[in-house]
């Protein structure tokens, strides 16, 4: 819900027209607090072909011809995970706010340098943690939070696609835990914000991409958390029965959960069995949490309008790496990692 209101939307550019930039963009078109002035794009085609799509004005080269445009002041950087940090140094110093799509960076290093120059330049950074504004986890959040299922004692994070992203794409992401479970991470994060992870350790396989690819397919990642929470987060590229998001804490005077919504209510029981719709296009893996992407900009318009910090900004990319790392490091040494 828009709380705020502007004389003048906040102009906009954007790089990046990948798919989840594509996401941004019509969102952004959409909002009536934001005006997206130009775009950018490695490929030239792909940008020339957003802005006609979307009546935009203007397409710039680069990044760096965008940030030399003087009516921006927010830039979307919806470009792969290997170039954020930089990326977001670069804007910082050019004095302009910023949405950095998740992971702020490949390592906790990078990311606390960019967001020292954030902090260094007094601009704002806001990281595409989507899930944050997300209704169902909000409601689950305040059910722990609020104390509604009293202490927890364990919880389980369930994430699969539902089909595996390109090898090229897999190449420049950062790996499983640093791109998929990176989201799974922030939420530990948003549901405990009082209980820090005291010890993490990882479990990995690869069922689905050649051996000319460097990472695992299928995770799972056991936390142990201050307060005796003890917790497991599950992550697969590809599940054939769609995209399978559900979140579960246990407490001592009961449980919450999401559960995966379905394309219809409609329910078929026969002697052979219950049947049910089910979202297994790939395209559902945006659409499930489309009200989550469109409410973030809704948090930012008015953070900029009141001049608060993002419900997710730097300090949270670099906890959510912190634990990316952590579990990279117990996978690859067979030890669980003290934190």
């Amino acid at each position: 819900v828009i709380s705020v209101k502007m004389s003048n939307p906040t102009l906009v550019g954007l790089a990046g027209i990948g798919q989840i930039g594509s996401v941004h963009l019509e969102n952004l078109v959409k909002h009536p607090l934001f005006s997206v002035v130009g775009v950018t794009d490695v490929d030239p085609t792909r940008a020339k072909a957003a802005a006609e799509k979307y009546n935009i004005s203007k397409t710039f080269d680069s990044l760096e011809d965008m940030l030399k445009e003087s009516t921006i002041s927010l830039v979307f950087l919806c470009t792969p995970a290997s170039f954020h940090a930089e990326q977001v140094i670069q804007v910082a110093k050019a004095g302009k706010h910023m949405f950095c799509e998740k992971p702020l960076a490949t390592t906790s290093a990078d990311a606390q340098r960019a967001v020292d120059q954030v902090k260094q330049s007094g601009v704002k950074l806001m990281l595409g943690f989507n899930r944050r504004y997300d209704v169902h986890l909000s409601k689950l959040r305040q059910a722990v939070t609020t104390g509604a299922v009293g202490k927890p004692f364990s919880f389980r994070i369930t994430s699969r696609d539902p089909s595996e992203p390109t090898e090229a794409y897999v190449a420049t992401s950062g790996g499983l835990f640093f791109d998929m479970s990176i989201h799974d991470f922030d939420a530990v994060s948003f549901l405990f914000p009082e209980n820090k992870v005291k010890r993490v350790s990882a479990f990995g396989s690869k069922n689905i991409y050649s051996e000319n690819v460097n990472d695992i397919d299928t995770g799972v990642v056991v936390l142990e958390l201050e307060g005796g929470i003890l917790g497991t987060i599950e992550n697969c590229r590809r599940c054939v029965t769609g995209y399978d998001q559900r979140v579960e804490v246990l407490g001592s005077k009961g449980k919450v959960e999401t559960k995966n919504p379905f394309p219809t209510t409609c329910e078929i029981s026969t002697l052979d069995g219950l049947q049910q719709d089910l979202h297994t296009e790939k395209r559902w893996q945006f659409y499930r949490y489309i009200d989550s992407y469109y409410s973030e900009l809704d948090h930012y318009a008015e953070c900029l309008a009141k001049d608060t910090s993002p419900l997710a900004g730097g300090e949270e990319g670099v906890k959510a790496l912190i634990l990316a790392e952590a579990a990279a490091k117990a996978l690859q040494t067979s030890t669980p990692q003290e934190l």
